[in-house]
């Protein structure tokens, strides 16, 4: 860990070049994240790991030589234990990175609001470890239920949640639809509030996915999302809808 525990020193471990100097210029925009290293490949990292001090490792899974899990697997057993955040264009080693309780899990391109969230997570960690009294981190994941699997599902690639019937229905990035086992009411309150808003009395919208809004009826709107769905506003709601989106009335 780094002497200065208001600032978190990062590494990135990627081997696009490109891909690196786009993370380090959005960590760099980010208070009290000094980014203190970069490797291209899993053998370059642990030499980096080794020598210079560090609180969290960007990593990507598709490395050259062993990949990023496995080395997330030899991070684990270094002291102290880094945290761990991948950051990758492949979204089905999600599983595999909550086995391995990393702080995180971003898709590529990456979000900067997602970006921020994770290093909050990050903080949230060291406080906790470091005994300070931190509220609980917001969670990373949504569990899914489809043909008999659980499919843990990143918040990034929500896209709404709604209230079908007499159950809860999670439609993802790429269109898959997931049962989920909670109500509407407890997701709502697990989420992020600055990310997902109650659009109607039975939905919840992603405000990252938005695409459009359009006037529709009596006062109500509809959202139209990047996959092309369109989810009602009720006119109750259309007023906190365009406030969350800086909108103007």
């Amino acid at each position: 860990m780094t002497g200065d525990r208001a600032v978190l020193s990062a590494l990135i471990v990627d081997d696009e070049a490109p891909a690196r100097a786009e993370l380090r210029f959005q960590l760099e925009q980010i208070p009290a994240v000094r980014v203190v290293g970069e490797a291209a490949t899993a053998k370059e990292a642990l030499e980096l790991i080794q020598a210079v001090g560090h609180d969290v490792v960007f990593l990507d899974v598709a490395l050259g030589g062993p990949d990023g899990l496995e080395l997330a697997e030899q991070l684990r057993r270094t002291t102290p234990e880094p945290a761990i955040v991948f950051v990758t264009a492949y979204d089905g080693y999600a599983v595999d990175a909550f086995r391995l309780e990393a702080a995180d899990y971003l898709l590529k391109p990456v979000v900067p609001e997602r970006l921020a969230a994770a290093v909050g997570r990050v903080r949230g960690r060291r406080a906790s470890a470091a005994g300070q009294v931190s509220p609980s981190p917001p969670r990373r994941f949504v569990a899914g239920y489809v043909d008999g699997r659980t499919v843990p599902v990143a918040l990034s690639d929500v896209l709404y949640c709604e209230t079908v019937e007499k159950h809860v229905e999670m439609v993802a990035v790429g269109g898959q639809r997931y049962l989920v086992r909670e109500t509407l009411q407890a997701l709502e309150q697990s989420l992020p509030p600055d990310l997902f808003l109650r659009c109607h009395r039975g939905g919840l919208v992603n405000l990252l996915h938005v695409r459009d809004i359009r006037p529709f009826f009596h006062g109500t709107y509809t959202i139209r999302l990047d996959n092309g769905d369109e989810v009602p506003v009720s006119r109750r709601l259309v007023r906190t809808l365009k406030h969350a989106l800086h909108l103007k009335r």
